[in-house]
């Protein structure tokens, strides 16, 4: 006969130490690793400070030469760097530069095909990742600092940089303020002496493996930003006007391109791999959960994390495309580069009706119609020619997708519907935990420990993972965590709004957007951000918004 076990701090089986300041076992002293974090919070305030920078060339050149001669002594003694050290600071900026993409784009790579990065040392080596961008973003800044080429940051950037520094410091603050600490052999809390009107843990070890990831997913932003904003033929691009044809910086398309490419590899192994049946991740290893076939997708072991993680490649692709067409390039003129770019993009936005995952599919016909209708919007004036190949295209894609995958969709959705009642007591318990602790949460990445004490049955299973991001996130970080998160969202989502270094063609900006919903909605009943290659693009993708302005159709 079931029981409910109380919230955390009433229950009468916990173990009480007084003195007890970090009983989190490996993570003995948690502030005795913290160099990533001032790498990245140095690299982050220096990018969001607004400064004046020296006297243009234009200015000096109006001003008497004794004015000039009286003031250049005080100007050099203000410069942070002699003129023999200025010289090669610039150099050693844009090799820096080269190495974050070098690193970004290896990452980029790695994380999907690593199994997901859901195992421990396929998140250590992204961590590390992370940490070296963040590494190489603050060298790159304090090159141009020190060469006197200071920028002025506009008030989004520092509403992002504010957003960013504000959800690691809550969870170093969570890690620092323990109110207990999960016991894994006995299965109970050990309770400790904590702050209460600062953010804390109930699971101070879990929710300092959180903290670290954060701040290596704060690095890979700020870094793949610093990145994208920056090209060595800038001066070509503005001599000739690409700066503000619409066209995405040299760097921004490779970024695109190596996405579309790799999901479009992920895409086919995972049909292949699901016409074959034989149970294994890229026919290597078999996972200890999901061991049917068609519960998994190429090298991700549950099939709707890998349409997570696809349904935001494509757009991209689409919108890429699209630019391109847009700039003039006719029948003869367009290059087989760009027809394969249209081709791997409908590929992979074919895929999750091929998967079953009935989210998945739902959430990927919604996002391959929105994307029809701007791209039929935006080429509407084209010709008519034009328009019956794309919804010719279209409906390849989509046929493609029934063809392959449709009897089995039908089939979960016949036994199953649209629901799940195991999920539903998720949500409750979910619920509750938000009752009791909806100020500060219960600590970043606690509810998989916490969630076993508000188990209405013990006999039921136990998850790791709510199946409702949103849910889950408002549970263990409160009203207070969530705030940056939301905050920087809207930021991102408005930056086209507000404009930015890059004037982009308003289909490649809503496109995008519509990659980054995808997710958004499924973690309505899915767990897409508890898998790290997933949160990884999804942070390189939002990299990529904050530095757009609409320029039209």
């Amino acid at each position: 006969m079931g029981h409910f076990i109380q919230a955390p701090g009433n229950r009468p089986d916990v173990r009480r130490h007084p003195d007890c300041k970090n009983p989190a076992g490996p993570f003995n002293d948690p502030a005795g690793v913290c160099l990533p974090c001032i790498i990245v919070l140095t690299g982050v305030a220096q990018e969001t400070i607004s400064e004046t920078g020296g006297t243009s060339k234009s200015e000096r050149s109006g001003r008497s030469r004794k004015r000039n001669h009286r003031s250049g002594g005080n100007r050099q003694s203000r410069l942070l760097a002699p003129v023999q050290i200025r010289r090669w600071l610039i150099p050693v900026g844009i090799l820096v530069s080269d190495a974050i993409g070098a690193v970004l784009i290896a990452a980029l790579l790695f994380a999907p095909w690593a199994f997901g990065t859901t195992q421990p040392w396929s998140i250590e080596i992204l961590n590390a990742t992370g940490w070296l961008l963040g590494g190489l973003f603050l060298v790159a800044k304090s090159a141009t600092w020190l060469s006197g080429r200071r920028e002025k940051s506009g008030w989004p950037d520092i509403l992002l940089g504010s957003c960013t520094v504000a959800i690691l410091l809550y969870d170093y603050l969570s890690v620092k303020n323990p109110a207990a600490a999960y016991d894994l052999m006995t299965q109970t809390l050990v309770e400790c002496k904590y702050i209460p009107w600062l953010p804390h843990s109930y699971n101070v070890a879990a929710s300092w493996s959180v903290f670290i990831q954060d701040l290596a997913l704060a690095g890979t932003f700020w870094a793949a930003r610093h990145w994208m904003s920056r090209t060595r033929h800038a001066n070509h691009h503005q001599k000739h006007g690409m700066r503000y044809s619409g066209l995405p910086a040299a760097r921004m398309r490779k970024l695109i391109w190596v996405l579309v490419i790799s999901g479009f590899a992920l895409a086919v192994v995972g049909i292949l791999q699901r016409q074959t049946a034989d149970g294994k991740l890229l026919w290597m290893v078999e996972p200890r959960i999901n061991k049917a076939p068609e519960s998994q997708f190429g090298p991700y072991a549950y099939r709707s994390n890998a349409m997570q993680y696809l349904c935001m490649l494509w757009p991209l692709g689409l919108g890429l495309w699209s630019t391109r067409r847009l700039m003039g390039d006719s029948d003869q003129e367009q290059s087989w580069p760009q027809r394969l770019l249209l081709v791997m993009s409908l590929t992979i936005a074919a895929t999750p009706l091929i998967s079953m995952s009935r989210a998945g599919a739902a959430v990927g016909s919604a996002g391959l119609i929105v994307a029809f209708v701007l791209i039929l919007k935006a080429h509407w004036n084209v010709g008519k020619a034009e328009r019956g190949r794309l919804a010719a295209a279209f409906c390849l894609a989509a046929a493609v997708g029934i063809g392959f995958g449709w009897e089995g969709l039908a089939k979960r959705f016949e036994a199953q519907g649209f629901g799940d009642e195991s999920r539903a007591a998720l949500r409750e318990e979910g619920w509750q935990m938000v009752k009791d602790n909806p100020v500060f949460g219960t600590g970043p990445g606690t509810f998989a420990a916490l969630s076993q004490f508000y188990r209405k049955d013990l006999e039921e299973g136990w998850f790791g993972q709510m199946h409702c991001d949103w849910l889950e996130c408002f549970s263990s970080r409160g009203v207070i965590g969530m705030l940056p998160f939301l905050l920087g969202l809207g930021v991102i989502a408005s930056r086209w709004r507000m404009g930015g270094d890059q004037q982009l063609r308003g289909t490649l900006i809503a496109l995008a957007l519509v990659g980054l919903v995808g997710p958004i909605v499924h973690a309505i009943a899915d767990f897409p951000f508890q898998i790290y290659s997933i949160q990884h693009l999804f942070i390189v993708i939002c990299a990529f918004l904050s530095l757009g302005s609409w320029r039209g159709k």
